[in-house]
This record gives structure tokens, sequence and C-alpha cells, in this order.
């Protein structure tokens, strides 16, 4: 977020130079020093998804590589602000098409992959707690989703889950 954010400032510097003419002293050197900003902020963000994914380039494919317990070596005194923490967005949506699918893991193979954010869209249907992306329904409840986290946890007391719920 912080990269998108200086990236925004470089942007808008360029843009008022071009509008200015150049003319005020210093603008420049505010959008060369916002985007070198941005630049090592993606930079920090790739480095953090590599060091999860134990690989050099960061990459999801078909076989999600096994992070195991990867929070038990932070130190305890460490901060969750402090911490990349990966996620996925839309982490049920797995069916559906091009327009609809975010995600090709399970949650299962997310958490074995390192992932500990997800964003999770439910819906009330009837007496059931739904997996939906827009209108389609992803073929899972939110039962299905909780049992994957406990025995996830259950097998890894080191780790925490971190979950945002919307309808």
């Amino acid at each position: 977020v912080q990269g998108i954010g200086h990236g925004a400032a470089a942007a808008g510097c360029a843009v008022a130079d071009v509008v200015t003419f150049g003319r005020v002293p210093g603008l420049c050197k505010v959008r060369d020093d916002q985007a070198a900003r941005a630049g090592r902020r993606f930079d920090q963000a790739e480095a953090g998804a590599a060091r999860v994914a134990q690989a050099r380039t960061p990459a999801f494919n078909d076989t999600p590589i096994d992070a195991g317990p990867w929070m038990s070596s932070l130190p305890h005194s460490r901060q969750v602000s402090d911490l990349f923490l990966p996620g996925t967005h839309d982490s049920v949506a797995r069916i559906g098409g091009d327009f609809v699918e975010c995600q090709s893991w399970t949650i299962t193979d997310q958490l074995r992959s390192g992932i500990r954010c997800f964003d999770l869209r439910f819906r009330m249907v009837g007496d059931a707690f739904c997996g939906h992306h827009g209108s389609f329904y992803q073929e899972i409840n939110f039962g299905g989703v909780a049992d994957q986290f406990e025995a996830f946890l259950n097998g890894y007391p080191s780790e925490v889950i971190f979950v945002s719920i919307t309808g």
C-alpha cells in the first residue's frame, strides 16, 4: 500500500511539473524521491513474499510450496504492524470462470503455502452462511472454511490467521 501511495505522489508531482511548465523549484527532485520510495516498497513486498514462498521469485501455481509454521521463527517482541503478512483476495472464489475465480488453491493449500490473511465473502442463504463472489455461490459454507482453519491451527499452534469477513 505504501508503494502505491509513493507512486501516486510521484505521478502527482510529474503532473504538477508539466502543468507549471517546470517553474516550481525542487518538484523534479520530490518526484524522483517518491518514485524511488515506491520502488523500494514494491521490492520489499516482493522479497517478503519470496521469503514466505521459500523461492527467489514468488509464483502462485498449481502446486503450493509447504511453508510450514513460518510465524514460529518470528521474535516474540515483533508487532503485527511490523510484519508483511501474505494474504489472498476473495479467498474462496474458485468457481465461476475468468471473471469470478480469484484463487486456484483451497483454503488448506493457501495456509500450507504461507498465506495468513484471508478475505472471505459470505452471505446468509436460508440458514447457511455461504461463500460467494458476487452472485456466484462458491460451493463452500463458513463451516467448511472454519474446519480448514481449525485443522491447520491444531497442526501449527504457533501460527495466527487473520480474517476479514464481508457480505
